[in-house]
């Protein structure tokens, strides 16, 4: 049943309303029956309202009629017209459900939506099917908000506000600040604590012309600072610091009870020793999409809180690309990881991404992380960390790592990856995959390959670590394609292939072994098993399928 009233009706209890920005609920009712929204849905402001009635037809406004759904969609039509030429003006993007975009707006993952893909779910559309993939339109609680946003947006420079701080300050709660293309210097730093969107300009490639820069900030503190409460979007800006000395900063913080959601951003922290492009604190949350963070003095993005990365690059910072710490959680999707780190006389360091900490996790997703100094991905302490579809290459680590590094009690899973490594220049003894420390590995559909210059191993399990490696392949390893050192150690292997190895397809030295039938070892130069025991005793238990490989045991270890 549809129910009808008059336009007129729907608009005398909106104005009952106080005129705010906020969203109202728009759907109720069964999924098989679409929904009609009662009367009163709207938090309108008067102005808005007045402006979107002058654009309607007259005649529909006062038709008995006019079913409420009805004015609903010219209503939302006209917002999201007027919304989407605003952001087009400036070439800025702006995320549409109704184009099942992956990153929902700021404002909406501000007040706690968050991502589809990463387990999470997209603000409700306004009617809903059986099928939750079939999103429909936006709320149109979204364009009205905009459209608020808009009509109240400040400029910057203007006769009013020449500082983007004057402008910042100066904006209500909810509106847009418009910050013109060209630099910006700011002498300190730009604390939000509310509601509130930084956009500038981009170019015809999409990159933005707009910078805020930061110039001999005090020691510790950011360009620009989401502060608690604070709920700060920004769009088309590059924030850089910059300084000479040798003090501590970041481009970009965010304080416990703080959101930030950057999208088409670009952040350089050239400053002193360890200085991080993006600095999220314990409470912070941090949403990155389509930015760059690169040519930091520290790492790329530090996160304590919250943090979700998607279409992000992370190069050619100093340290880490990514750090995940002391039980924070992070994501990342379809990001380029390379070139971090750096070399120091012998050694390698700085990673692509690492996670650290108990209580710490991490997931990356079709990722690619290659070129980075001190290994690729490294888990350690007690974290967590999950792989999924992502290509990890070439990244230089000493002895110590690997491209993808599980140590001292920590936990990972790899699911249809590709890791294939090579060591710093060819680099000897290089390792793939190393687990060690009573951490867990799980392997599963994934492609290991070692180009080291010499004894180059695919995957290397020691100190009481353990693997299970299921539907994987290894080979091309200039090495053995797997190598167990320990007595503690443990792996197991099903339907896998170990093949064209230069030294031996599954080598133990020590450790527990357990090698099912529909796994194919064969067409390694040396032996396909080793068992050598030469670090201590072995427990093996190998079904060949009928066909004997070529095994070899070594002498028992006196």
């Amino acid at each position: 049943m549809v129910t009808t009233t008059t336009a007129t009706a729907a608009f005398v209890s909106i104005a009952a309303r106080p005129a705010s920005p906020s969203t109202a609920t728009l759907c109720a009712g069964s999924h098989a029956d679409p929904v009609v929204p009662a009367v009163g849905l709207l938090d309108v402001p008067e102005s808005l309202r007045s402006m979107i009635m002058a654009h309607l037809p007259a005649k529909d406004l006062v038709a008995a009629e006019r079913t409420h759904r009805e004015l609903l969609d010219d209503t939302r039509r006209y917002a999201m017209d007027t919304v989407r030429q605003k952001y087009a003006e400036r070439r800025l993007p702006l995320a549409d459900l109704a184009q099942d975009e992956p990153v929902t707006w700021w404002s909406d993952w501000a007040d706690g939506a968050t991502l589809g893909p990463l387990g999470m779910q997209p603000p409700s559309p306004t009617c809903t099917s059986r099928d939750p993939k079939k999103l429909r339109a936006p709320p149109i609680g979204f364009w009205m908000r905009e459209l608020w946003a808009w009509e109240n947006a400040v400029q910057v420079p203007s006769e009013e506000y020449a500082t983007v701080q004057d402008a910042a300050g100066a904006a209500p709660p909810g509106a847009h600040v418009l910050v013109a293309a060209g630099m910006h210097v700011v002498p300190q730093t730009l604390v939000i604590n509310k509601r509130l969107q930084l956009l500038g300009e981009a170019g015809a490639d999409g990159s933005p012309l707009t910078t805020i820069k930061g110039q001999n900030l005090q020691q510790n503190h950011s360009v620009v600072r989401a502060a608690h409460g604070g709920r700060v979007g920004l769009c088309g800006i590059a924030v850089w610091c910059y300084a000479s000395d040798s003090l501590r900063r970041s481009s970009v913080s965010v304080d416990a009870g703080g959101h930030l959601y950057a999208r088409q951003v670009g952040v350089k922290c050239v400053s002193g020793r360890y200085s991080a492009g993006v600095q999220v604190h314990e409470g912070g949350h941090l949403l990155m999409h389509t930015c760059s963070v690169r040519c930091c003095t520290g790492s790329g993005v530090i996160i304590f809180g919250s943090g979700t990365l998607q279409g992000t690059t992370l190069c050619d910072n100093w340290f880490n690309g990514v750090e995940v710490q002391k039980g924070a959680r992070g994501s990342l999707t379809d990001c380029h990881i390379h070139s971090n780190g750096y070399s120091n006389n012998d050694d390698d360091l700085g990673s692509g991404v690492t996670v650290y900490g108990e209580g710490s996790e991490a997931n990356l997703r079709r990722c690619v992380v290659h070129s980075n100094k001190g290994g690729g991905v490294l888990i350690h302490s007690g974290a967590k960390g999950a792989l999924q579809h992502c290509q990890v290459s070439m990244n230089h680590a000493g002895f110590e790592f690997g491209d993808v590094d599980v140590d001292t009690s920590s936990e990972a899973v790899l699911d249809h990856c590709e890791i294939k490594g090579n060591g710093e220049h060819g680099r000897e003894q290089y390792r793939v995959l190393a687990v060690q420390q009573q951490a867990k590995l799980t392997l599963r559909n994934c492609t290991v390959r070692c180009q080291a210059s010499s004894f180059g191993t695919g995957i290397e399990v020691q100190r009481g670590a353990s693997l299970d490696v299921s539907h994987s392949k290894i080979h091309g390893c200039t090495g053995s394609g797997m190598l167990l050192r320990d007595e503690d150690t443990k792996a197991t292997i099903h339907h896998s292939v170990l093949e064209d190895n230069d030294l031996h397809g599954l080598e133990v030295q020590a450790g527990s072994i357990t090698v099912d039938a529909q796994t194919h070892v064969a067409n390694n130069k040396r032996h396909n098993i080793y068992i050598s025991g030469t670090n201590g005793e072995c427990q093996t238990n190998i079904d060949f399928g009928g066909v004997a490989p070529i095994f070899k045991r070594g002498p028992k270890k006196k």
